[in-house]
């Protein structure tokens, strides 16, 4: 059995309870994101820590209230995969603009602008993605990304070391950090 179905998560009865309102829907969700984030730093399964973060990830880009934003947000993804980005940029900002507290949308948007090479426009709307969900190892991993292609490899080795400190469980950025260590130590990679 999935480790974070066995521990931790409120039972479906008390989150259908919750659910009425939005303002209950959303406690609701947080008492499930912050559970799963506990269920996250304490698995040791790679499957359970997958099926852990693959639950994060849709919690994150289901909008908690507006099936019509989480749609939108949809759209905007398949759009940017396919390189579609001058309608997908209109379509997040959008979503940002009707909804300025859905930090998926700004991640999102954020992913898009690194994508066309706009670091500071992405590092922008890292920074409000962070602001709402600080535990969006996404978002801190991009910032990784963005400050190890500026060269700055301090500020890079720190964003890898915070994701990885949500989600201990990010293989890549596990090794990313130790060629920075070992760069910045002077340890020829």
């Amino acid at each position: 059995m999935n480790y974070f179905l066995r521990h931790k998560i409120i039972p479906a009865s008390l989150a259908i309870g919750l659910a009425f309102g939005t303002a209950k829907a959303s406690i609701a969700d947080d008492i499930v994101l912050d559970n799963l984030f506990s269920s996250l730093q304490e698995v040791t399964d790679s499957g359970d820590a997958d099926r852990i973060v693959t639950e994060i990830w849709a919690r994150w880009t289901n909008h908690p209230t507006n099936v019509a934003l989480t749609d939108r947000l949809i759209r905007g993804t398949a759009m940017m995969n396919q390189g579609d980005f001058v309608h997908a940029e209109v379509i997040f900002t959008d979503i940002i603009t009707e909804d300025p507290t859905y930090a998926e949308a700004w991640n999102k948007r954020a992913t898009l602008f690194y994508a066309q090479g706009k670091h500071a426009q992405s590092r922008a709307d890292i920074a409000q993605t962070l602001s709402l969900e600080p535990r969006h190892f996404g978002a801190l991993a991009g910032l990784g990304m963005i400050e190890l292609s500026a060269g700055n490899y301090e500020a890079a080795l720190q964003a890898y070391e915070q994701a990885v400190a949500v989600n201990p469980h990010m293989t890549q950025a596990s090794e990313i950090i130790e060629k920075l260590s070992s760069k910045l130590r002077g340890i020829a990679l």
